[in-house]
């Protein structure tokens, strides 16, 4: 269970993280869903689990222990543990105390160009074997961080979402320099955005970011960026893969996931509520299939 001084860094986090609406990556983007830190003092393992966001997890000190379903994968301090959505995982620290900055991201491409890019994430990921390289410019700015959660100034939130926007710039574009490069090919059968689609998905993307919880549907998105829901549903495909109404329901999942690792005083039912959902029981279901883990197992320990 998070500490109370653990939980006042985490809170600030959450809040840094609402200040970062996307990082812009030349091409492509990364949205931040949650940024916090986890401790762990023992050796006891998660349990197998998946989320839909890539992990960006930095081993800060200690030695994790990450597991997918084929091999362990061995991070220490500076080593960062990048593993594409919906991987089956579980991890524990085989050295401890250990402590990791966890980030869960969201790519998706800002420039036709770079679609092909986005769509082969995942077997880069794995083709590097689940690591990123850290820059020791980007390993400062930890640090930096650390300067600006303890010092409890007034701008320490807005200075804190530039460090993290510099990490999640600098270390993405230090690793995937040579991908990058590559001349970028167009397929016309490819499902890409234009440049409209793309700002109506933006704008679609931060209304539901801050009404997720006010039990919005697909049909209030729309309305909001004045499509109609068909159209909303077409664009979040062509942007993500996924209409409008399944981001919704990850978002306000990977929300609970949030709350029930750090809120531990508050019920399974009242977190399902406080992230937009109405029915206690769907909610479980809902969250059980996206993690494969049931929402009281997750305050059994710490998963991502």
């Amino acid at each position: 269970m998070e500490t109370p001084a653990r939980d006042v860094k985490n809170a600030f986090l959450a809040e840094v993280v609402r200040h970062i609406p996307i990082v812009d990556l030349d091409g492509f983007a990364a949205s931040i869903t949650i940024f916090h830190r986890h401790d762990a003092v023992d050796a006891t393992p998660t349990t197998w689990h998946t989320h839909p966001y890539y992990e960006f997890s930095l081993v800060r000190s200690g030695v994790i222990n990450y597991g997918i379903r084929t091999k362990p994968l061995i991070r220490r301090a500076g080593e960062v543990f990048f593993m594409p959505p919906n991987t089956v995982h579980r991890w524990h620290a085989s050295r401890v105390p250990a402590s990791i900055d966890g980030f869960m991201l969201e790519f998706f491409h800002t420039d036709t160009a770079r679609a092909a890019f986005i769509d082969s994430l995942p077997a880069l990921s794995e083709r590097m074997n689940y690591r990123l390289k850290m820059p020791p410019a980007v390993r400062a700015r930890f640090a930096e961080i650390d300067r600006e959660i303890m010092g409890g100034e007034l701008y320490a939130v807005k200075r804190t979402a530039l460090l993290i926007h510099d990490i999640i710039y600098l270390t993405i574009r230090h690793n995937f320099a040579e991908a990058l490069s590559e001349p970028a090919v167009e397929d016309a059968k490819r499902v890409v955005a234009n440049e409209r689609e793309m700002r109506l998905f933006l704008a679609a993307k931060q209304y539901i970011e801050h009404h997720f919880a006010e039990h919005i549907s697909p049909a209030d998105v729309a309305r909001e960026i004045n499509v109609s829901p068909r159209y909303t549903n077409y664009v979040f495909s062509r942007a993500i893969g996924r209409p409008c109404g399944k981001y919704l329901q990850e978002r306000r999942l990977i929300e609970a996931y949030h709350l029930l690792q750090f809120r531990t005083g508050i019920k399974v039912r009242e977190i399902a509520r406080m992230v937009g959902f109405t029915d206690h029981y769907y909610f479980t279901r809902a969250f059980t299939k996206q993690f494969r883990v049931p929402p009281t197992g997750i305050r059994a320990r710490a998963f991502m």
